[in-house]
């Protein structure tokens, strides 16, 4: 299940290196500020799921809560602002996708369940161990 969600942070990650390529040819009033905040998510996308593929450090609880909270937050911004386009606009030429912020959401709910279930498994691991070190 790990490597589920890993695979998601990384692909989210990939997709955000991608976009950057697609900014560098935009012209907009905000553009300059966006290449660096996009930058900066493509980095802790990646870094997230690289986390989930190294064995020891996924396993930590904080960094499993933090995980949870950052993809809240993602989660309740897409909902709440619902953006027309995303960085998803990469492949709305080649296929025919609903509403940009559903697919968002949507991934975002699964990503935050995943890990809530890494999360209590964790939690139930070492509720085990601490009772046979008894």
């Amino acid at each position: 299940m790990a490597k589920i969600i890993g695979l998601i942070n990384l692909s989210c990650g990939f997709i955000h290196i991608l976009f950057q390529f697609y900014l560098f040819n935009q012209t907009f009033y905000y553009l300059d500020i966006l290449l660096i905040e996009n930058i900066l998510v493509a980095l802790v996308f990646t870094y997230m799921g690289i986390l989930f593929f190294t064995k020891s450090l996924y396993k930590s609880i904080s960094f499993q809560v933090f995980h949870m909270i950052f993809w809240v937050v993602f989660l309740v911004h897409v909902i709440y602002i619902q953006p027309y386009r995303t960085t998803l606009v990469l492949v709305e030429g080649f296929i025919l996708l609903p509403p940009q912020w559903i697919i968002l959401s949507i991934t975002s709910l699964i990503t935050i369940l995943l890990s809530l279930k890494v999360y209590i498994l964790m939690k139930n691991d070492k509720t085990k161990e601490s009772e046979t070190c008894e």
